[in-house]
């Protein structure tokens, strides 16, 4: 495919312009492309436990000349699944390969041409490998065919960034520019307010019943009711007025009232201890695990504030989706970012968090959501 001598193309709402000033070069993406390619990447990542498995694919759409520029235009993908038979990374089998080749020639003739290639990372390493460089000059050569990498995050949001050729020749290292790759953060002002936030319905409280003035019952000669007369009140409890203890001495008497205060104390001090004992322990060992959802994730948060995340190194979280487990293993800033957002699969999902204050503590809690 060659680029076509037409006018350059217009920013169109539902799209992401990705361009550096000074470079020949710039890409207009489709935000439908975004969810499409990140829907799939996510899956894959959580896929495989620690590391996740990587996806890549086809991008379909059409490249120009215009503006002193080449114009790229990403309307749609098509998602190229491989065998994995060398591990998670997005490496090609020959027999992948052979349905890359079948899927190139299939939109030979269609109006959407390939443009470019992607893939998402789970390496620790950035920027285009020998075996993407490899694929691309292989089956998807010239100027007008771009790279895309995503690196995934279960904590934040994942980054994109392209890789073109200038001088025939891609870049090393990381993209040029990278970009937050959600529709949210890319086209902020598509998304709409909550109506619920925006128009609030304040509730009044109903207003408290009138005091109503006390009466003071009178006779009917208008003169005070006479109220019973009460007996004086002992300074002792009622239940030591006891015969037995009636017929003490003064002396023994009042050492007996002298103990039973004592221990009456001694067990109100150690009843009140215990009680702010276990409210202690219960705020240190609280996490104030919550899930929501958040659109079409669930968004996982706790408490960063707690004793428990402050003094952790380190935590894992275990999700439960229908029958897929994953362990995400948390470092300590981690912890302190205070949640992780997750695609589900199933209209159940248990997510248990474990915290690590020292080598001998470990604290748990769990939360569910359910559709």
């Amino acid at each position: 495919m060659t680029p076509t001598e037409t006018g350059p193309l217009r920013q169109t709402p539902g799209t992401y312009v990705w361009q550096i000033p000074g470079r020949p070069i710039a890409i207009h993406l489709s935000l439908n492309v975004v969810d499409g390619i990140l829907q799939e990447v996510m899956r894959g990542f959580g896929a495989v436990p620690r590391r996740g498995a990587e996806v890549g694919g086809i991008l379909l759409g059409s490249a120009q000349e215009g503006e002193g520029k080449l114009l790229v235009e990403i309307r749609e993908f098509q998602l190229l699944k491989i065998e994995y038979k060398l591990g998670p990374s997005y490496l090609l089998s020959p027999a992948d390969i052979e349905n890359l080749q079948r899927v190139l020639a299939a939109h030979r003739e269609s109006k959407l041409a390939p443009v470019g290639y992607f893939r998402s990372n789970t390496r620790e390493s950035d920027g285009l490998t020998q075996d993407d460089l490899d694929l691309l000059t292989k089956f998807l050569p010239g100027p007008e065919r771009v790279a895309l990498i995503i690196r995934p995050y279960a904590s934040k949001v994942s980054t994109g960034g392209f890789f073109f050729r200038e001088n025939g020749v891609f870049q090393s290292g990381p993209s040029l520019l990278e970009f937050p790759f959600r529709r949210k953060e890319l086209a902020p002002a598509e998304v709409r307010a909550n109506p619920r936030e925006t128009n609030p319905v304040r509730q009044q409280r109903p207003a408290p019943p009138p005091e109503l003035p006390v009466v003071e019952p009178a006779a009917a000669g208008g003169s005070n009711v006479p109220r019973a007369e009460l007996p004086p009140s002992s300074p002792l409890p009622l239940w030591l007025h006891l015969g037995w203890f009636r017929e003490l001495a003064p002396p023994r008497r009042w050492l007996w009232v002298s103990i039973v205060l004592v221990l009456l104390g001694l067990l109100i001090g150690f009843g009140a201890a215990s009680l702010l004992n276990s409210v202690n322990r219960s705020e240190a060992y609280s996490l104030s695990l919550t899930v929501t959802k958040s659109g079409d994730n669930l968004h996982v948060s706790w408490d960063r504030q707690a004793s428990a995340i402050r003094t952790a190194s380190r935590g894992v979280l275990t999700i439960n989706d229908g029958a897929f487990t994953k362990m995400l293993p948390l470092d300590a800033g981690q912890l302190q970012n205070g949640s992780v957002v997750y695609r589900h699969n199933s209209s159940g999902v248990r997510f248990q968090l474990q915290v690590f204050p020292s080598s001998r503590d470990i604290i748990t809690e769990t939360a569910e959501w359910k559709e």
